[in-house]
């Protein structure tokens, strides 16, 4: 994959993001730009990208999901995108006329993520921003993309959140997770992403042209 994620190709390649998603821009951070909120990153990565696979772990409110799909509203870019949570906390319709897949499961226990290996490894992008963002699971989930050689792109939200955010008391952080990932496969876009962190993580960056 060729992405390029300087913030003037974001900016340029986003310039009708707004307009043409009025449908969630009733939320005043959507409309924050690159390096505040990661919207109109996502936006971009969306546009970017052509008959891909893209696996949400975390879907929320489903703001995400809608955002990833711009591609497809906008450019016609079939990319198939399956969104996953443990409950459903989606805003009423926002799923409407479009083609995300929606599933509620939880793929970060040991036996549903064997089940959905294939699934799972298959995806070119996998976006991980899950509660309650303490690193724990996202480590594990990383060890075990790293161990069945995964060859797509991890983006992982919230990277620079420390210990004690929304309330974490077991003393574990997002930040520690971070440090934790090997350097040679790590990317951080925090300036054009998520205020709180943004961070790519691909095994394979031989394989990528990421434009910084």
């Amino acid at each position: 994959m060729i992405l390029n994620f300087t913030k003037k190709f974001i900016i340029d390649s986003t310039a009708d993001f707004l307009r043409d998603n009025q449908k969630i821009t009733v939320y005043p951070d959507i409309c924050e730009g690159p390096g505040v909120e990661h919207y109109f990153f996502l936006a971009s990565l969306g546009l970017q990208l052509e008959n891909k696979k893209i696996i949400e772990f975390g879907t929320h409110y489903g703001r995400s999901a809608y955002i990833l799909e711009y591609g497809n509203r906008k450019k016609n870019n079939n990319n198939n995108i399956i969104t996953y949570d443990i409950k459903n906390l989606l805003i009423d319709g926002i799923f409407e006329n479009t083609g995300i897949d929606y599933r509620i499961e939880d793929l970060f226990d040991p036996i549903n993520r064997e089940n959905n290996k294939e699934h799972i490894l298959s995806s070119d992008i996998l976006f991980i921003d899950i509660d309650p963002h303490e690193g724990v699971m996202e480590y594990d989930m990383y060890v075990w993309l790293k161990q069945n050689d995964y060859k797509g792109i991890i983006i992982f939200d919230d990277i620079h959140l420390g210990p004690g955010h929304m309330g974490v008391t077991t003393g574990n952080s997002m930040t520690q997770f971070w440090d934790k990932v090997d350097d040679n496969y790590k990317i951080d876009l925090t300036h054009v992403g998520h205020w709180s962190g943004t961070g790519l993580v691909c095994f394979h960056l031989e394989n990528h042209e990421i434009i910084l």
